[in-house]
């Protein structure tokens, strides 16, 4: 497979990672790397992530050097992992390139190395260098997004037409900010990145998003008319504070549910998200909660 031009530092410090679930995409923040044409991450042998891989092969990523300028990649992917060396073969010069881009990911990510050294003592066993994995995106496809706009489409993106989008007149449900609790709430405020997360006949894809004022999310027409994203359907909302560079001090919150277009301006897509789970992480601490149980809870 002829590989997309894409090289150098990944990037933001940190990248959404989406991938699939049996609720729909599911989009966390990611230490990555551009190397050999392949987007590169690690997580634990364990994880949802590594699951989801295994079982569906196909994940995407958002990586940018630039506040203003993002690119979301994506492609077939892989989990390099030494108890299942057979897995490899569906993409048998990653192996050849690993060194190199574990090489690459430490050397660029070394302050977030140090945030490890300095809470060594709370990390979880599953963690623990042994027991990760490589994930890796062989990158066939891609968009640039600047300044909120689609400016370009390579490799499968760029070869279809997209498809026309929907606006449903629905009332939007408010987001649950009651049921985040004070230490999340104030994600959803302020200048923290918001990403929206959707289902396409490809895979989950994760998009660059702003807050609307009404509780909703502002993204690119034209990024998601190409993706083909599957609306109404199931999406998410991620929203991050990665600022600190230790691991246990790493905050965010996921809202997963049922999206819908709301309205449809020109090159901006506003669309809504009737929550259904919430997932926050606190550290190595995660937890998920369904907002009906919580609701009916505390009703």
């Amino acid at each position: 497979m002829a590989h997309l031009p894409l090289t150098g530092a990944s990037t933001e410090r940190f990248s959404p990672f989406a991938v699939e679930t049996r609720t729909g995409p599911h989009v966390t923040i990611q230490a990555g790397v551009l190397h050999a044409g392949r987007f590169w991450t690690t997580t634990s042998r364990d994880s949802l992530k590594a699951k989801s891989v295994r079982a569906h092969s196909f994940a995407a990523a958002i990586v940018g050097d630039d506040r203003d300028v993002r690119r979301v990649i994506a492609g077939p992917t892989i989990a390099l992992d030494a108890t299942r060396p057979m897995d490899a073969l569906a993409d048998p010069f990653s192996s050849l390139f690993a060194a190199g881009a574990v090489l690459r990911l430490g050397s660029e990510q070394v302050t977030q190395i140090l945030g490890y050294l300095e809470s060594a003592s709370h990390i979880p066993s599953g963690w623990l260098p042994h027991r990760r994995v490589l994930l890796v995106t062989d990158i066939d496809r891609s968009l640039r997004i600047e300044g909120g706009q689609l400016t370009e489409a390579t490799g499968a993106w760029k070869k279809r037409d997209g498809t026309a989008l929907r606006a449903d007149d629905v009332v939007a449900a408010p987001l649950p900010r009651e049921l985040l609790g004070d230490d999340f709430r104030g994600l959803l405020e302020g200048d923290h990145p918001v990403r929206l997360g959707v289902a396409t006949p490809d895979g989950p894809i994760a998009l660059p998003a702003t807050w609307h004022d009404d509780d909703s999310v502002e993204v690119s027409t034209d990024a998601l008319s190409i993706v083909r994203a599957e609306l109404p359907g199931a999406a998410c909302i991620t929203v991050d504070d990665s600022a600190s560079r230790r691991p246990d001090r790493k905050r965010g919150a996921m809202l997963r549910g049922r999206a819908t277009v709301r309205s449809v301006d020109g090159p901006r897509a506003v669309v809504a998200l009737r929550t259904e789970r919430i997932t926050t992480w606190d550290g190595f601490q995660a937890t998920t909660i369904d907002v009906d149980d919580a609701v009916a809870a505390t009703a």
